[in-house]
Order: structure tokens, then sequence, then C-alpha cells
């Protein structure tokens, strides 16, 4: 099962038509990444998720992007050397966003973002 999820995330299933809807179910970006590293689809594959989620509407940025620079392919590698550094924490919002949040709000978010991509959410 994990080959199947790993040539998922290279878009793959989308031209396999064949593919059980079990697996296509699987194929958040993301998710990908959480389920390779521990083999396993947990409640914590959905918090992983929720926090790529989050963390593609706070920059406004896709969870991967393979024509981007590099070093920003990984949306969720990218993020983190923001994520730890509560002065950088504004570098992570898409400029588009900037008079539509609070200061505190967006900080709330991006911490949530950065606690549900933790080893241990």
């Amino acid at each position: 099962m994990v080959l199947v999820l790993a040539i998922g995330d290279l878009h793959i299933p989308h031209r396999a038509p064949d593919l059980p809807a079990k697996f296509k179910s699987m194929l958040v970006h993301g998710k990908i990444q959480h389920i390779i590293c521990t083999g396993h689809l947990t409640s914590k594959s959905d918090v992983y998720s929720f926090g790529v989620v989050l963390l593609e509407m706070l920059t406004g940025r896709r969870s991967m992007d393979k024509h981007g620079p590099n070093g920003e392919h990984n949306l969720v590698e990218w993020a983190r050397r923001f994520l730890g550094e509560r002065r950088r924490l504004y570098q992570l919002i898409d400029p588009r966003l900037e008079s539509c949040f609070s200061k505190k709000g967006a900080q709330r978010a991006v911490q949530l973002a950065a606690q549900c991509l933790s080893p241990d959410p």
C-alpha cells in the first residue's frame, strides 16, 4: 500500500481510472508524507492533513509545486523554517490576505498549523 501512496504523490492515480476508490481518498499530498513516514493511516494522518490544508490557506501556496524555486517545492518543508520563530510567522502569510486578518488571529492559525504538522500532534 505504501508504494501506491508514494506513486499517488506523483499524480499517477489520476491517470489510473481503475485505482480503487479507497486508495484515491488517501491521496492527499500532505497525508502521503505522514503515511510514508509511519506506514499507517491514523487520526494523526488526518491532523497532519488538516495542518497542510491550513498552511495552503494561510500561504496561498499548493502543498507541492514542482515548478517553484529550489527549496520551495514542498510547502511543509518550506514553511518549517518560519514556524519556529514568532517574528518570522508573518512571512508565511499570503500578502493578498494582509488586510483581512488580525495579527493575533494569524499567529494562532500558524501555531495551529505547526502543531498539526509536528510528529506528535
